[in-house]
C-alpha cells in the first residue's frame, strides 16, 4: 500500500509539473504572438508593406516575418548573408521538430521565426520597428523574390543549415551551450552558419556558391 501510496505522488508531481510547463508554454507562445501582431499591425497602420506583399493576401504576414527576421537578424551584413538566414528559416519549415514552444499544427514561417529562444530580436519585450526605411524596402523586396519563387525553399535543402550565430561569438568563452554541438560549415557576412556534428559536411565553399547563385539570380533578374 505504502508504495502504491508513493507511486501516486509521483504520478501526481509529475502531473503537476507537466501541467505547469504546459500552461507557460501556452503562455510563451500568447506572448509571442501579442509581439507579433503588434508589429504587424504597425507596418499595416503606417504603410510600410510593399503593394507587391500586399497583393499575396493571407500570405503577405509570412513574407513579412521573412522580412522582419531579415532585417533585424542581417541588415547590417552581406545581403548574400540576408538570403542564408532565410534559407535557414525555410529549413526549419521542413523540419518536424520545429517551432519548438508553438504547436507543431501550427507551423508557419511567422510561428517559425517567432518561435521563443530562437531568433534574438523576438525576444525583446517589444519589437523594435524598421526605420532605416531604404533598407526595410530592399528586403521587403528580397523577401517577396525568396518567397514567390519555389525553387529557393528546395535550394535550401541543399544549403542544409539551420543554425547560425554572430562569428564574433565563437571565441568568446561564455558562449551559448549549444554552438559546442554543432560544427562551423560556412561564414557568409558577419554570420557563421553550422551543421550539427554527426551531418554529413562538404567543403565550405560548396554551402557559400549556393547562396552566391540566388544572389545572382534574383539581382540580375528583378533588382537592378
Amino acid at each position: 500500500m505504502k508504495i502504491l501510496k508513493l507511486i501516486g505522488f509521483v504520478v501526481l508531481f509529475g502531473c503537476i509539473l507537466s501541467t505547469d510547463l504546459l500552461a507557460s508554454n501556452i503562455q510563451i507562445n500568447q506572448i509571442q504572438t501579442q509581439k507579433k501582431t503588434m508589429i504587424l499591425n504597425h507596418l499595416e497602420n503606417n504603410d510600410l508593406i510593399s503593394s507587391e506583399i500586399k497583393k499575396l493576401g493571407d500570405k503577405k504576414e509570412d513574407v513579412l516575418c521573412l522580412a522582419l527576421n531579415m532585417y533585424h537578424e542581417a541588415r547590417g551584413s552581406t545581403i548574400e548573408d540576408q538570403i542564408a538566414t532565410t534559407y535557414v528559416v525555410f529549413n526549419r519549415l521542413e523540419d518536424k521538430n520545429y517551432p519548438l514552444f508553438y504547436p507543431k499544427n501550427e507551423k508557419s514561417i511567422c510561428n517559425i521565426v517567432f518561435d521563443r529562444y530562437q531568433f534574438c530580436w523576438t525576444n525583446d519585450e517589444y519589437i523594435k520597428k524598421p526605420r532605416e526605411i531604404e533598407v526595410w524596402n530592399n528586403i521587403q523586396k528580397l523577401a517577396y523574390e525568396l518567397y514567390i519563387n519555389p525553387i529557393h525553399k528546395e535550394r535550401a535543402k541543399s544549403f542544409k543549415m539551420k543554425h547560425y550565430v554572430l562569428s564574433t561569438m565563437l571565441p568568446m568563452d561564455n558562449k551559448p551551450k549549444w554552438i559546442d554541438n554543432r560544427t562551423v560549415t560556412a561564414n557568409i557576412g558577419k554570420h557563421s552558419y553550422m551543421l550539427l556534428g554527426k551531418e554529413k559536411i562538404i567543403e565550405s565553399e560548396y554551402y557559400q556558391t549556393i547562396i552566391k547563385k540566388t544572389y545572382n539570380e534574383i539581382f540580375n533578374k528583378t533588382m537592378k
